[in-house]
């Protein structure tokens, strides 16, 4: 945690209290200093600023066994704005969210054909309409958040493929936006489930998502808050030897587990070992796993040894939403925080967090 800072730099402190009021919307001041680990007046001091910059707002409210009202803190959902996007073959899906990650509206656009063009000109389309304030009546949009099923990094955000789209080319995509439109991130859909496994389960720190589609294997990992490996779309974390196959894998290992992988098909054995490989390298302690076919799966694979805990996650299209919302929200309000002490102070004092 960084030390008390000046109201005109608000820093990494006020981030930390906005994005607390921003997940749990009934915190308290007190509740906001016991997680933080601040005193009351630094609480006190931060918030202020948050309160004039209007980023914040503060009610009263009566609570059982209190002598005196305890006041709540909730992000203002009229500050600021963001879209989320999933880019698919079949086209865009996406959202309008309010600061507090509320959704405004939803858009969809189809694609006549599953082609590199016909998706990068309904992602431009999708924007341009937000910007143009058709479909959001907010002061400004802040942030865009995308969510493909591929490879990609995400800032700048570079898609390096999209799956059922051939051939692709990587891209990024801050080159198709349209002029004046705000910063982008681009994460894999696996990244958005781990985001929302961690919401859902109240656990921020060593998780992993883990998705069977067909023969392949996508995972990613969370660490303390951040996303931390596998999230981008690779099997990197995966690459460890296992067995005497003298053939040379592009890791430049022999007999590497990520080539057993992607010899298919995935069996029970192979999956408990990928979640063994994950455990160990990344101390990971609770799995959230989606299978394309639960039912194909036996009860003899006991997926949930070895002191594994285990989520089986039926909804994999209510996580990556939820997840991207998160994910989205978050980066919005940091560049908010952002934008505001800058307007502060004259200059950019703060950079986004994360």
């Amino acid at each position: 945690m960084t030390s008390l800072l000046t109201p005109t730099n608000p820093g990494e402190t006020s981030t930390t209290i906005a994005l607390a009021a921003l997940l749990h919307p009934t915190i308290t001041r007190r509740d906001l200093a016991r997680s933080i680990g601040v005193s009351p007046a630094t609480i006190t001091h931060h918030t202020r600023w948050l309160l004039e910059q209007g980023l914040i707002h503060s009610r009263s409210v009566r609570m059982p066994h209190a002598q005196r009202p305890v006041e709540r803190l909730e992000v203002n959902p009229d500050r600021g704005g963001a879209l989320t996007v999933s880019l698919s073959p079949r086209g865009v899906i996406a959202e309008v969210l309010a600061l507090d990650g509320r959704v405004v509206k939803h858009i969809q656009e189809a694609t006549p054909r599953p082609t590199q063009q016909t998706v990068l000109h309904a992602f431009r389309s999708v924007v341009q309409r937000v910007m143009d304030g058709g479909e959001i009546h907010r002061p400004a949009l802040d942030f865009i958040g995308v969510s493909v099923v591929g490879y990609v990094n995400a800032d700048p955000p570079i898609v390096y493929s999209l799956d059922g789209v051939e051939p692709w080319m990587p891209i990024n995509l801050e080159d198709v936006l349209p002029a004046g439109a705000p910063a982008c991130k681009v994460w894999t859909d696996v990244a958005s489930k781990v985001r929302c496994l961690a919401a859902d389960i109240g656990q921020m720190d060593a998780i992993c998502y883990l998705e069977l589609s067909g023969n392949r294997l996508h995972y990613a990992t969370m660490r303390q808050g951040q996303l931390d490996c596998g999230w981008h779309g690779t099997s990197s974390g995966l690459h460890t030897s296992v067995s005497d196959d003298p053939t040379m894998c592009v890791c430049g290992r022999r007999g590497c587990f990520v080539q057993l992988l992607e010899q298919g098909p995935i069996k029970p054995a192979l999956l408990r070992e990928a979640m063994q490989i994950i455990r160990r390298k990344f101390d990971i302690t609770y799995f959230g796993l989606e299978l394309d076919d639960p039912a194909a799966w036996s009860e003899e694979a006991n997926l949930e040894a070895s002191r594994m805990k285990l989520k089986h996650c039926i909804d994999g299209e209510r996580m990556r939403c939820r997840g991207l919302r998160l994910l989205t929200a978050e980066e919005t309000l940091k560049h908010v925080i952002h934008r505001c002490a800058a307007s502060y102070s004259g200059e950019a004092l703060v950079r986004p967090v994360g």
